[in-house]
């Protein structure tokens, strides 16, 4: 059984570090290095750390100067001892199985590196699903290996820019001079598109093995939103990229699957950043320096129409705004057809079902609104089922009087006694009866809601033999 290294750069992840170490120890390979970089974390991780290092010898804990995570990795790539080596984050969930069948496929299959499926967890919604991009099944159809020659044209979309599902051999990294970024976000992105051209051979194991949190508000990435610098860290990683590319004479063949991922990183920095100055400063890089990547370029050149939509506004605006205003117009024309076919099945669903049937108040609450619902019955279940349809805006909490039969239907509800108004922009009562929705009402007000703050839910039809 050979080694396998771990290594986990942690920052401030007291909340997480202690289910993340306990799941690796309990792994069923056992041959493991754990080596945990505490980057100059200011809560009690590195305390956690040493606990666990002192009751297994496997864990190895350093603590180091802030540089983020790029350097923290990197580190404990020179320092690993094993033929193998996964690189996880502080607040990942992995099944106890997932090294040993990373390391057999990668065995079996003599494969520079391994990929597995994995869940997606929102801690914001308490719901988990398949995470589709960490292996995409539209591009690589159940294999059990694959060649990157195979899939030039759509290379970097097998995957994401993430490194938590994938298990490399710690020699092809070092001899391929394979490192992370030296920045705090998409530092992995550089390391999984070296890896994806340069490897020969990467084996595939088709089970979700790690669960990878959502909505972590904690988390660098959703952090860093709010900094106006961000941008030019995602700039430096693909110039870097694309150097590397060229200096593989790849220019040409992955030009196509290149540019489709810058494309989605400038869409996902463009929808997300908190700050104006950001969205400037990443429009003018673009006018600057990207146009000419993207000119003459069709909508037939990109996997998504979105991706289209958004080179063609930013290739014909003259300004931030002006783009910024003609994106969310198509995206709010997007969400309309979307909630349009969402009320049409829904209208259809009440009519099979001759039930009453509840719409959401979209034109009362502003897009991307913080939440609360009171109530986990039909009108709740409509509403919260289609604010996850749509990601209108984000439910905070969902508390009902009855919450343990809405929590045995494994719906995320809380106890009444547990509502926070003041942590929400709206509180949302999903209550059919008028009388005990006015109840609801005045308890809030009591309680010290704004008037303004309470939204009562409205009726659109009622189910007829037709």
């Amino acid at each position: 059984m050979e080694m396998v290294s771990v290594v986990i750069p942690v920052y401030n992840a007291e909340k997480y570090l202690e289910e993340t170490l306990k799941n690796l120890v309990s792994q069923t390979y056992e041959n493991l290095e754990i080596i945990v970089i505490d980057d100059g974390s200011e809560d009690d991780s590195y305390r956690i750390l040493n606990r666990f290092a002192g009751l297994d010898v496997r864990i190895k804990g350093i603590k180091k100067q802030n540089q983020g995570p790029g350097a923290a990795r990197n580190l404990g790539m020179k320092l690993a001892a094993g033929k193998y080596i996964i690189f996880l984050d502080a607040d990942d969930h992995v099944e106890e199985n997932m090294i040993e069948l990373l390391a057999e496929a990668m065995e079996q299959e003599q494969a520079d590196f391994a990929m597995c499926r994995a869940y997606a967890y929102d801690e914001g919604y308490d719901r988990k699903r398949t995470f589709a991009i960490a292996l995409n099944e539209n591009i690589l159809k159940g294999k059990s290996f694959f060649c990157p020659k195979e899939v030039y044209g759509e290379l970097f979309q097998v995957t994401g820019g993430f490194v938590w599902n994938k298990l490399f051999r710690t020699d092809f990294l070092r001899t391929n001079q394979i490192e992370f970024a030296d920045t705090c976000i998409y530092e992995d992105m550089f390391v999984t598109m070296q890896s994806l051209m340069t490897a020969r051979k990467i084996a595939l194991v088709n089970k979700e093995l790690i669960t990878y949190r959502t909505n972590n508000q904690e988390s660098l990435s959703i952090r860093s939103m709010g900094k106006s610098s961000r941008w030019r860290e995602m700039a430096k990683v693909f110039e870097e990229m694309n150097q590397k590319i060229a200096a593989k004479n790849l220019s040409d063949k992955l030009e196509k699957t290149f540019l489709n991922r810058l494309a989605e990183s400038l869409y996902s920095e463009f929808t997300g950043y908190t700050q104006e100055s950001a969205v400037v400063g990443l429009y003018d890089y673009y006018k600057n320096r990207l146009i000419v990547y993207f000119n003459g370029k069709d909508e037939n050149f990109f996997y998504k129409s979105k991706l289209g939509k958004m080179i063609e506004f930013l290739n014909g605006s003259s300004s931030a705004i002006g783009f910024l205003l003609s994106l969310e117009r198509y995206r709010t024309r997007q969400f309309l057809n979307r909630l349009n076919h969402l009320k049409e099945q829904n209208c259809r669903l009440a009519r099979m079902k001759q039930i009453k049937h509840w719409l959401f108040p979209f034109g009362e609450i502003p897009h991307q609104s913080k939440v609360i619902l009171y109530g986990a019955g039909q009108v709740g279940q409509d509403y919260y089922e289609q604010i996850q349809t749509t990601g209108w805006c984000r439910v905070v909490q969902w508390v009902d009087r009855q919450a343990k039969a809405g929590r045995g239907q494994g719906l995320p509800v809380e106890d009444l006694g547990r509502l926070n108004h003041g942590q929400a922009d709206y509180i949302v009562i999903c209550i059919s009866d008028q009388k005990t929705a006015e109840e609801m009402k005045g308890y809030l007000q009591q309680a010290g809601a704004d008037d303004k703050q309470i939204v009562t839910p409205r009726f659109i039809g009622e189910a007829k033999w037709i």
